[in-house]
């Protein structure tokens, strides 16, 4: 269950990543690991990933791969169990507006590349996919490339909506993605013969 990690913050985490002078942003790397739980790749695929996405070494960071590994664990029990309280690491609200904007690209710019690192098992890309998730993806695809020049009321308001909508998009891509359920059989109706 996701209640029995200790959290990891996104200040901690942005800390350690900027001490090990990480190329990778704390969003980006949050971002990417949630694109790749949606292709439900495993902690070793997510830590290999993690570790060209940041370019270090991680097996000599033991730090940063307990924390990695725990945040990998973290985040999969939340979006498992459906949780609500799935939550994007961005910046704090104290943060001026263009700095949580290029946080949330970052996020979705790291996402997509996790989706699309581990799409490679399926051979048609995302073609298989409902089209509804295509047409999220799609989405998060143009969200990626916003900007944010002031941090007026009205701007503060559309990014909690659109953080928002990332959020519901990404739970509904996860659950799309998950693995498919076999068939139920109809039941079959025998004929009457009169």
């Amino acid at each position: 269950m996701a209640d029995d990690f200790q959290p990891i913050s996104f200040d901690e985490l942005s800390q350690i990543l900027i001490h090990h002078s990480a190329l990778a942003s704390t969003s980006e790397i949050h971002g990417f690991l949630v694109g790749t739980l949606c292709q439900r790749a495993g902690e070793s695929e997510w830590i290999l990933g993690a570790q060209t996405l940041l370019e270090i070494d991680l097996n000599s960071i033991d730090n940063l791969m307990v924390m990695l590994k725990t945040l990998h664990q973290q985040v999969g029990a939340t979006l498992e169990e459906g949780q609500f309280d799935f939550e994007l690491f961005l910046p704090d609200s104290e943060t001026p507006l263009p700095l949580q904007v290029e946080a949330l690209t970052e996020w979705i710019n790291g996402f997509l590349s996790g989706l699309v690192s581990q799409a490679n098992s399926d051979a048609d890309g995302f073609i298989s996919k409902p089209q509804e998730t295509r047409e999220l993806i799609l989405d998060l695809s143009k969200i990626s490339e916003a900007t944010a020049t002031s941090d007026s009321t009205e701007d503060e308001r559309d990014f909690i909506e659109i953080c928002e909508y990332v959020k519901v998009a990404v739970l509904n891509i996860y659950e799309n993605f998950g693995p498919e359920t076999p068939k139920q059989d109809k039941p079959k109706v025998a004929k009457l013969i009169h």
